[in-house]
């Protein structure tokens, strides 16, 4: 769920190519060894007259209720990555580069 007023809004609607980036730095050592997963994928905004859009509101509620307030106004939107590729790091010299068939 996005606001329409966060400036990544207006530059995924004009650009949906985008990454997330998912990792856990461990309490020691060097956070470059720790393992981490760059996903790189397209965003899909979904209409909010979109029958999917019933379900991932309900999800959305589900792990976020406070959202209640706020889920329905005009400027908000959810939208959806859709993976392409990504590069897994599994730490020093454990590099995998995945495809979209393996995601």
């Amino acid at each position: 769920m996005i606001s329409g007023l966060a400036p990544h809004f207006r530059a995924l609607r004009t650009h949906p190519d985008c990454a997330v980036m998912l990792g856990e730095v461990g309490d020691k050592g060097d956070p470059l060894t720790h393992p981490r997963l760059m996903i790189r994928a397209t965003a899909g905004f979904i209409a909010p007259d979109d029958p999917a859009r019933t379900e991932v509101r309900t999800r959305w509620l589900g792990r976020n209720p406070k959202a209640k307030v706020y889920i329905d106004l005009p400027d908000f939107a959810f939208v959806r990555l859709v993976p392409q590729s990504a590069l897994l790091n599994g730490g020093f010299a454990r590099a995998f580069r995945l495809m979209r068939e393996d995601l």
